[in-house]
């Protein structure tokens, strides 16, 4: 089924453009009244109160989400870079939230530092990750103490520093150490990045970028590419004019699927998604950096946009969607081939068949397998889908059927890299109730597509290649001497 958004802003009279609509196809029409936000979610579980680092993990329940997979700060980065990768149209804004917890400017302050913070993380910018955590102002002993719990966990390094208490002791500063020691030595210090200093003070700008570049190996490992690759796929990331803004406690959590929200609290950095016609105004933050007026804000504003949490994605590892030939014939079926290193086995997948000049002309459910998806298809000629060119000389081409396919599901929608395309060939030998050649006669071969005058050749043959599909019939001296159903090989028609 076609569907066809109409914005409200749009309606005005005599009513809504609509270029055209096919026949014998059923179409949806939805007017949209709101536009729409769509959100990832740095949740409180990221955040301590009063500080603006943004943690690896979150030690606890909390940790994992429904499904059982633990909540990570590169995780979440990953399928935002992931995301971007896959709807190049979109552009970001990070957005900043705080509980009620301190005053309203202190808190506005610190959700744009929360803000900062996510966006340097989300950019590979470690110096401003390394301004913003070392400072005593928007960061908490307990920060670094869960930063070095997780490097011992994940990398196996002597740097644990126990429980997490949020007080500097010998033990912590012993973890620090150990941590510097093990970053020099088999750490990214080791390969490419700058060794640092292994003793002294706990907090300085080095030991806060040694943090971030484990961060950074980490996303490269959600991601699944090089540490070179991860600049690629920033490369996709595309802000609107703000960038960055802090809401402060303003805007609690809302949206239209608000049980999608991991935060149980408003602490919270929300990646909201624009498509290009729905950008907003922003004009809450037109003072610059630490203003919000909620009263001018159009981003949190029920009556012009809906807000929506996107579906978490299951996996960040590179997926491969293609068909399993360049070439497909009439009724024969071609494999749509999806290669998904972390998809689950059983998980609902939707794959949207589309033809080139028309659009989608088939919609599937299939359920996948682990790491992939295969779904056969064979439903090349769809007669609504089709626009006769009419009359075409000799040698003159039909339009190209070229089918592209789209799957979407566990997060994620891909496109297949390269079309398939649809053709056949009529290779006819005409002849007599005699056995005689009809030789250098004229034909019309008749397509859904058009027609396209020819001759047969010197033995009464007429070859005719690059056909689309949907059958065809051969007329000659104003007589369907055949009609081709599905088109065949080598068929010797008889005319008496």
């Amino acid at each position: 089924m076609a569907e066809i958004l109409i914005k409200r802003e749009r309606l005005t009279a005599p009513g809504p453009a609509i270029t055209s609509l096919s026949t014998q196809v059923s179409h949806r029409i939805v007017i949209a009244w709101h536009r729409l936000a769509q959100l990832i979610e740095f949740d409180d579980a990221l955040f301590r109160t009063n500080s603006a680092v943004v943690l690896p993990s979150k030690e606890g329940p909390s940790a994992v989400d429904d499904a059982g997979r633990r909540r990570t700060t590169v995780g979440i980065a990953a399928t935002v870079l992931r995301h971007c990768e896959e709807h190049p149209e979109r552009t970001v804004l990070v957005a900043g939230h705080a509980d009620t917890a301190g005053n309203d400017t202190y808190n506005r302050t610190l959700s744009e530092w929360r803000a900062q913070c996510v966006h340097a993380v989300l950019v590979g910018d470690a110096v401003t990750f390394a301004n913003i955590c070392n400072d005593p102002r928007r960061m908490r002993v307990a920060d670094y103490e869960q930063i070095l719990t997780w490097l011992a966990e994940t990398r196996g390094w002597d740097c644990d520093p126990g429980q997490i208490d949020d007080v500097h002791t010998q033990r912590t500063q012993t973890a620090v150490n150990n941590f510097r020691k093990a970053y020099n030595a088999e750490g990214p210090g080791a390969v490419w990045a700058p060794r640092i200093q292994e003793y002294g003070a706990p907090n300085t700008d080095e030991t806060w970028i040694a943090y971030f570049n484990c961060y950074e190996e980490a996303l490269a490992a959600e991601l699944g590419v090089a540490l070179g690759e991860l600049a690629g796929l920033r490369a996709n990331l595309r802000f609107v004019g703000a960038t960055v803004v802090g809401c402060g406690e303003n805007h609690p959590i809302e949206a239209e699927n608000v049980d999608a929200y991991r935060s149980q609290t408003n602490r919270r950095v929300e990646v909201v998604f624009f498509d290009p016609d729905e950008l907003p105004e922003l004009a809450c933050h037109a003072s610059g950096p630490g203003s919000c007026d909620p009263a001018a804000c159009d981003l949190y504003d029920r009556e012009r946009y809906r807000r929506r949490v996107l579906p978490p994605m299951l996996s960040a590892l590179p997926w491969r969607a293609q068909w399993s030939d360049a070439f497909a014939h009439e009724d024969e079926a071609r494999e749509m081939l999806l290669e998904a290193p972390g998809l689950p086995a059983g998980t609902e997948m939707h794959v949207t068949v589309s033809l080139r000049g028309h659009g989608p002309i088939a919609e599937l459910v299939a359920i996948a397998d682990a790491d992939g998806l295969r779904v056969p298809f064979d439903e090349w000629f769809v007669p609504a889908a089709v626009t006769p060119v009419g009359e075409l000389e000799a040698g003159e081409p039909f339009p190209e059927a070229l089918y592209d396919f789209a799957v979407e599901g566990a997060g994620r929608k891909l496109a297949s890299t390269l079309p398939i395309r649809c053709l056949d060939r009529v290779h006819v030998r005409v002849v007599t109730s005699g056995e005689q050649p009809l030789a250098d006669t004229p034909y019309t071969l008749v397509s859904p597509w058009g027609q396209r005058r020819g001759r047969t050749d010197a033995d009464g043959v007429l070859d005719e290649r690059q056909l689309p599909p949907g059958g065809a019939s051969i007329v000659v001296r104003d007589r369907t001497l055949l009609h081709l159903g599905e088109l065949q090989f080598d068929f010797h028609g008889d005319e008496s």
